[in-house]
């Protein structure tokens, strides 16, 4: 087969790229017309082989279970004196001098502590000893 029967044959095929058949027909001869890897020659940030292949390995293989024993049950938490305690509701609101006040969805379920600010009507809501948010008993909703 001729050269140009080759470029032809290669140029016709569905998806063929002819831009870079054209440079590597002449800059290569019929050289030029084998399909050559896309692969880098160099790759300066490439994973090493080891880690590849531990991640070829999957996370089961890397699993330890703890040594700690989990509790059968979580201590209760326990709040200081003068806070008012709330548990919260499943639609997650709490109740505080005759308002629904709302708290975020993540605390859902256990009591949150409403500790006051100052005496104008701001409220900060603790959970266990983190401070998760404020309220203003002020401010209508």
């Amino acid at each position: 087969m001729s050269l140009r029967e080759e470029f032809v044959r290669l140029a016709t095929r569905s998806g063929a790229n002819r831009r870079e058949l054209c440079r590597r027909f002449g800059e290569a001869g019929v050289a030029g017309l084998v399909d050559r890897s896309r692969r880098p020659k160099r790759s300066p940030r490439r994973t090493s082989p080891e880690l590849e292949a531990a991640g070829r390995r999957g996370a089961a293989s890397r699993y330890r279970p703890s040594e700690r024993p989990d509790p059968e049950r979580l201590p209760a938490v326990e709040y200081p004196a003068g806070d008012h305690v709330r548990k919260l509701q499943d639609r997650g609101w709490v109740e505080l001098r005759g308002r629904r006040l709302h708290v975020p969805r993540g605390l859902r379920g256990p009591s949150v502590a409403l500790r006051p600010l100052d005496e104008d009507g701001r409220w900060a809501i603790y959970f266990t000893t983190e401070r998760v948010g404020t309220v203003d008993l002020r401010v209508s909703s």
